[in-house]
């Protein structure tokens, strides 16, 4: 069954090559679009290997020739097959490939490149039958960039996730979500974020965030949550405090029990204005009564 399935995409492909050479003109002999040269020339001062690839492997005096899917330079297996070493432009330019190549997708060490009107992102690391796979960084035109583990072409495992001026976040993550452990850090809106991030305490000191602990499908669900304002541990729900835990201000004061929506909400006990350590009953941040003093 597997073999009849290869046959006939052979048999399917040599035929769209076929009918691609009827078209001279999808020839792109060198790569004209200078904001791709400048992405290429980008993924490459940051990935050593690449580097050597580009500038090892593939004989770059020679000319782009017709592919399955595009302009092709490199080795090949027959004439629409890329295997070996090698780099691939679409017929628009708006599209880049190099790396390894197995069967016409990329296998192993690799970077692809995405351009549209004035938005690009691309992506460099470990490929498995076409998609990200292994260790790999994705990087997009307006800030922000993922470096970590993939499975299948979903950001999945180890990594972390950097947004300019927005928040740094290290730890677990599944299908493209911060999920499992980690350690999310919240820029203050005024705060120009430098290439070091900077200690945690400088951090809040500037006015930012810090969220360490159990996160799910993007949302801290129990942790510690860091900030001007003082230090929450404990259960949280869409971002806010939810559930049970304690607050303690940088004052020492403090409030140890329910939470709903960031407010004090049920049975917590605190200090009061004197001192004295109550146990009390909350609603919507007020106190409703007093249940007992120490």
């Amino acid at each position: 069954m597997g073999s009849t399935v290869a046959t006939n995409q052979f048999q399917t492909e040599q035929k769209l090559f076929v009918a691609r050479q009827r078209n001279k003109n999808l020839v792109i002999s060198q790569i004209t679009n200078e904001r791709l040269k400048e992405c290429i020339m980008e993924v490459l001062e940051k990935d050593i290997e690449l580097k050597q690839i580009w500038k090892e492997k593939i004989n770059q005096k020679e000319d782009f020739t017709l592919a399955l899917n595009g302009s092709y330079r490199g080795q090949r297996e027959k004439e629409f097959i890329q295997s070996g070493y090698g780099e691939l432009v679409s017929d628009r330019q708006d599209r880049y490939f190099l790396g390894f190549w197995k069967n016409n997708v990329l296998e192993g060490k690799g970077c692809t490149i995405y351009m549209s009107d004035q938005d690009y992102q691309y992506y460099y690391g470990q490929h498995s039958k076409g998609v990200a796979h292994g260790k790999g960084t994705i990087v997009f035109n307006e800030g922000a960039q993922y470096q970590g583990d993939w499975e299948q072409g979903q950001i999945t495992g180890e990594g972390s996730i950097f947004i300019t001026n927005s928040l740094y976040y290290k730890g677990q993550v599944k299908d493209g979500q911060m999920h499992g452990q980690g350690k999310l850090i919240l820029f203050a809106k005024t705060n120009k974020v430098k290439q070091n991030i900077g200690t945690d305490v400088m951090i809040i000191q500037e006015g930012g965030t810090i969220l360490e602990g159990q996160f799910y499908e993007d949302q801290m669900i129990e942790g510690n949550v860091r900030s001007l304002k003082g230090n929450y541990i404990g259960q949280m729900k869409e971002g806010k405090m939810d559930g049970k835990g304690i607050f303690i201000c940088n004052d020492e004061s403090f409030y140890d029990g329910q939470f709903k929506n960031n407010k004090r909400h049920g049975i917590g006990k605190s200090k009061n204005e004197k001192g004295q350590v109550q146990i009390a009953q909350w609603e919507d941040d007020k106190l409703v009564k007093v249940l007992e003093i120490n």
